[in-house]
């Protein structure tokens, strides 16, 4: 079973206001890889591994990112762990779509190794799982949400991360 704390390390003391003193622990045998650009405009991300199934295990998120956590903007996936369930995630903060993928894959992703990518261009997002298109995303301006779920493939609406200037 996967603890917060066996991930995080938490001091309860502060650098400055509001700046708290935290580590990240990378537990034995799990590797773990954050690459972060802040300006970016278009781009390929591409993974091959085999997506772990964890009791009440953390969610994983691969994929890109624009400043902080949906603060900027993403296109990425996030596998939860603890249900087997994968996700595309489009938009930021104020707006953003929230894709299921499981049911339009209809494989057990935990089951060996899987090839995910997303293809980013201003205004467009793909996601594909095994070299089949699964979810793309329509990005612009106003509100998100999912505009169409049956299989093939998902289609949601997202708020396009803002030019990095």
């Amino acid at each position: 079973m996967c603890r917060p704390e066996d991930f995080w390390r938490f001091t309860g003391g502060e650098r400055s206001y509001t700046d708290f003193i935290a580590s990240f622990v990378k537990p034995r045998d799990v590797v773990t890889v954050s690459l972060r650009s802040r300006q970016f405009s278009f781009g390929v991300f591409e993974l091959r591994a085999e997506l772990p199934r964890f009791p009440n295990g953390p969610m994983l998120w691969f994929g890109f990112e624009a400043e902080d956590l949906f603060g900027g903007g993403v296109q990425h996936f996030m596998w939860r762990s603890s249900e087997g369930k994968l996700y595309a995630f489009a938009g930021g903060t104020a707006a953003r779509a929230e894709m299921e993928l499981s049911p339009v894959i209809g494989t057990d992703l935990s089951s060996g190794y899987h090839h995910f990518k997303i293809v980013y261009r201003r205004g467009l997002a793909l996601w594909y799982v095994d070299g089949r298109l699964r979810a793309l995303a329509i990005l612009g301006a106003g509100d998100a949400g999912v505009l169409h779920s049956p299989k093939p493939y998902v289609v949601g609406f997202a708020r396009d991360p803002p030019p990095s200037y």
